[in-house]
């Protein structure tokens, strides 16, 4: 209960009362009023303040002889009747929706220990029919207690800094009514093991019965990036870091709910000087300093920084401040400067309700750009490292989170049940538009990748983009938070209100879209309530079927007949497949002429399957569904007929050994037809140290999709034609150099547990090969050669400590293999430290070790502000094997063994493109030497 509107609305009544009637008839009507006050009081309605008033504006007037006659032969009547009245009216009240909480916070964040430990006290009622058998408490941090499979290789370096510690809760000491209880973690879906904490009450809470809880508590602060944990003594925590109640709905718990709007009253006491912010209140403490504040909101959000920098700007009656770690004078202007457009564009809109201090606050986030809290709005320390002119595209998700934070409190009051996905959807529609009217640029950063899409990097960005901040960059990408950090959707699988916008636009279309939506801003009307009149028909159920995991669904091309039309022109008829999840959404086709106009129509995507007819004045060329790109579908490689055909540079790449003897020069390209990467057709052109030629090969990828571009396992045949380099063996070898062409036909399969990504964490992969050369395909040899290849990367600490092994065999033709084709285990793929072309034969095994360690992950080092490497990784490594013309030879030998040491630089080219440039020194160990001088190489990619 909110002890302060109680006391408010019992003052109103006294005042009202004694003001009126001062007597002792009107002292017998406050005592009577009071009683009923407190009656409620006792039985804990837990509601918001208006409730009270409506209950207060119900007895005043009652009890004023100007509406009530009071006399002695209607009093007790009249009494009894309201009481009644009152009591009735406590089960509607007690199955509100939104319960209003009242918290006792006594705690301490100790910011050297990474801990905050303290008291939660709360006294709840149990207000519903029958009795409550259980408490369950919220303990939010649990979340973060272990690795979860969402962290794959590619988010690691976003969630984690240099030092990793998991966060954890305990609730200890826990009194109900003043007696100890025991909890037990709850295994639910969707929720990890020990978030929700649960007393079971022996004997059930009967109704109207208050329960009065204290819970002793600590938290461990997970070390992470993001939005709750800390970095480098900065503490955000936003929300959750103290145990709270879920919602109650209709008699039971709604653990799925966001949390309530609460009141807070908050005694926090801080070991360590430094700036402390509490939902946006900026308290400036020294060591073992107190803070003592009370708060009406959803959740507290707690930030800590040891030491700030503090810009501020006015724009009109609105000032805005901004707290940032180091000096960021020009991050700030360009904060400033896109926050005052935002609240500028949003007040001539509508009259919403902006504080009289705009808060912007720096923290280590790294999968976002800003985000809404209560009361501010957290912005990353990467939010101005990036490559100057790609700067511009951060300022649409820090728009978009200030909008957010201004729709939150206007759309509560208009859609109590939907405001969080509204504000969200709203706040995605404007700052869109907030592109448009003063950027005056494209929104989309693909629209400049686009003439560029043959490389195989930017077309891995167009189609499966992994890199940091990808929704700032290509604006309609649907962006998914896998590891559901913000505290209102952690435990559900909602999506973001931008999904719902998107799902909004192709049904009403974008015209439609912004109708709406500046009706919704000039009104007190919920956005879906104007939706819904320009739909004629209710949205929930066609919404409903993103507001939780994005479904897998797929649209199919499946006929298309043209027809000439008698009155002339034609009519097309496309038949349309669904398969996969049932989803009924707008599906775009497209028919087009040849280098002429498209026509376009639509089928509601009702059912499995659907028509679409289009009429045309002439002939057209090709169909094509979805041609804008805005369905997210399985595979995209069935939408058009006939199939597009894109032609990519699948490689170009270049080797460098520093010592002469291992240098390689490969481009080529695969031809993708109709952007099914499950089938590419490959050509290389090439040059290394053994042949130089080309190869046609195809390739078949199946199994599980890692994206839309890499699969988990992959079937490779062709053809490849070369001629062979007469200076490839060296004399130490004690082999001729044949001389000739070979041509050969290839076979490879390769599976993988995991994506490899550019730094692999875990995860094993394997492949085997097979290289067949004859004479009567074109060479002048004839030949096969058998090898198979395995590794595999075991985390001690993830990506702080790894161990990588990597073992490979083979077997060649003894008699009839070239020289230039036998196994060589020398050089970047073999044993570093000897030189290729010394150690041949028809045999081979080897094998790799490495130990990786992450020495410096925060550098920040830039390179002509084209380039920043953030990480640097150190590899000790042992390479052995051996080679030999037969069987027994190679198992009666000793191994020839080498050692060496490298560097690994992961750096983000502009700013926001991850890869990684290798470097590596070697020497051999054994005797006798081939090389007294050590070996160096570069190249780039991990070594495996």
């Amino acid at each position: 209960m909110n002890p302060w509107t109680l006391q408010w609305g019992w003052l109103a009544i006294r005042s009202q009362v004694i003001c009126t009637h001062p007597s002792t008839v009107a002292d017998l009507r406050f005592g009577l009023s009071a009683c009923i006050i407190q009656h409620i009081a006792d039985l804990q309605m837990h509601a918001f303040a208006s409730q009270y008033r409506f209950c207060a504006a119900i007895i005043i007037p009652i009890f004023h002889d100007s509406i009530i006659p009071w006399n002695d032969s209607e009093i007790m009547f009249k009494v009894y009747r309201i009481l009644f009245l009152l009591l009735l009216a406590v089960p509607v009240y007690g199955n509100a929706d939104m319960v209003f909480d009242h918290y006792k916070l006594d705690v301490t964040l100790d910011v050297a220990a990474g801990r905050i430990y303290g008291t939660n006290a709360f006294a709840i009622s149990n207000t519903f029919p029958g009795s409550l058998d259980k408490l369950p408490l919220f303990a939010y941090p649990n979340h973060y207690s272990v690795y979860g499979q969402e962290v794959t290789h590619e988010l690691y370096d976003r969630v984690f800094p240099e030092v990793v510690s998991l966060g954890s809760m305990q609730i200890h000491d826990i009194l109900i009514n003043d007696k100890p209880f025991a909890l037990i973690a709850e295994c639910l879906p969707d929720l990890a093991q020990g978030v929700i904490l649960s007393a079971c009450l022996a004997n059930g809470s009967p109704p109207v019965e208050q329960i009065r809880v204290a819970a002793g508590y600590s938290v461990n602060i997970p070390e992470r990036f993001g939005s709750f944990g800390m970095h480098r003594a900065t503490v955000c925590l936003n929300g959750g870091w103290y145990p709270y109640l879920p919602v109650r709905r209709n008699a039971d718990w709604d653990v799925y709910a966001p949390p309530p709007k609460s009141s807070f009253n908050l005694h926090l006491n801080v070991s360590d000087a430094g700036h402390v912010f509490i939902n946006g209140r900026h308290y400036e403490v020294v060591a073992k300093d107190t803070i003592e504040t009370e708060i009406e909101a959803r959740y507290l959000s707690l930030v800590f920084m040891p030491q700030t920098y503090v810009y501020r700007h006015s724009s009109g009656n609105q000032d805005f401040i901004y707290y940032s770690s180091r000096p960021r004078p020009k991050a700030a202007s360009a904060l400033f400067n896109a926050a005052s457009l935002a609240v500028k564009q949003m007040l001539d809109k509508q009259t919403v309700t902006v504080p009289e201090e705009l808060i912007l606050i720096e923290v280590p986030l790294r999968r976002d750009l800003a985000i809404a809290s209560e009361g501010v709005v957290l912005v990353s320390d990467r939010f101005h490292e990036v490559f100057a002119p790609l700067r511009d595209y951060h300022a649409g998700p820090l728009v978009e989170a200030v909008y957010t934070l201004l729709l939150r409190s206007t759309l509560a009051a208009t859609d109590p049940a939907a405001f969080d996905w509204e504000a969200e959807a709203v706040a995605w529609v404007q700052a869109q538009a907030f592109w448009q009217t003063y950027r005056r640029r494209s929104k989309s950063l693909a629209t400049y990748l686009k003439p560029f899409g043959f490389i195989p990097d930017i077309d891995a960005l167009l189609n499966a983009p992994r890199f940091p901040f990808v929704g700032a960059f290509f604006g309609d990408f649907y962006e998914t938070d896998p590891l559901r950090e913000d505290i209102l959707r952690f435990n559900r699988r909602t999506a973001h209100g931008r999904i719902l916008a998107e799902k909004l636009r192709d049904l009403l279309g974008d015209n439609k879209l912004n109708e709406i939506t500046e009706k919704a801003l000039a009104s007190d009307k919920p956005l879906m309530a104007f939706g819904e009149a320009h739909y004629a028909g209710s949205l929930s159920d066609y919404l409903s079927q993103w507001d939780n995991s994005y479904p897998r669904v797929n649209y199919k091309l499946t006929d298309w007949e043209q027809k000439r039309r008698p009155e002339g022109g034609y009519l097309s008829r496309v038949s349309i497949r669904q398969t996969g999840a049932p989803v009924q959404e707008p599906v775009v086709v497209e028919v087009e002429r040849r280098f002429g106009e498209a026509y376009r129509g639509i089928w509601m995507g009702e059912g499995d399957s659907g028509l679409v007819t289009i009429e045309t004045p002439r002939r057209a060329h090709s169909v094509q569904l979805d041609p804008d790109r805005r369905l997210r579908e399985t595979t995209r490689s069935d939408n058009r007929y006939p199939p597009s055909i894109r032609v990519l540079l699948n490689s170009l790449r270049l080797r460098i050994d520093l010592n002469n003897r291992d240098h390689e020069i490969r481009a080529g390209g695969s031809i993708i037809m109709g952007n099914d990467y499950r089938n590419r057709y490959r050509f290389d052109f090439f040059s290394e140290q053994e042949r130089q030629g080309l190869g046609l090969r195809h390739m078949r990828a199946f199994g599980k999709a890692f994206d839309a571009i890499n699969y988990q396992q992959r079937f490779t045949y062709g053809f490849i034609h070369a001629d062979l380099d007469p200076n490839f063996a060296t004399a130490e070898s004690g082999f001729v150099n044949s001389s000739g062409t070979v041509s050969e036909i290839t076979l490879d399969y390769a599976i993988y547990t995991k994506d490899a990504g550019r730094n692999p964490l875990d995860g094993a992969a394997f492949s085997v090969q097979g290289e067949f050369g004859h004479k009567e395909i074109g060479g002048d040899f004839r030949y096969w050669k058998i090898s198979t290849s395995g590794k595999t990367v075991v985390p001690l600490r993830r990506d702080r400590h790894l161990l990588a092994f990597h073992a490979r065999f083979g077997a060649s033709d003894r008699d009839r293999t070239p020289t230039q084709m036998l196994y060589d285990i020398g050089g970047f793929n073999g044993i570093r430290g000897i030189n290729r072309g010394r150690l041949l034969g028809n045999y081979k095994y080897s094998g790799s070790a490495e130990y990786r360690k992450i020495l410096w992950k925060e550098m920040k080092a830039r390179g002509l502000s084209m380039a920043w490497t953030r990480m640097l990784q150190t590899v000790v490594y042992v390479d052995a094997g051996n080679t030999s013309g037969t069987i027994e030879d190679l198992t009666s030998e000793s191994p020839h063994w080498g050692v060496g040491v490298g560097l690994r630089f992961y750096t983000d080219i502009l700013g926001v493109f991850p890869t990684v440039v290798r470097f590596d020194v070697a020497r051999q160990m054994d005797r006798p030497r081939m090389d007294d001088r050590p070996m160096y190489y570069i190249g780039a990619g991990q070594s495996f």
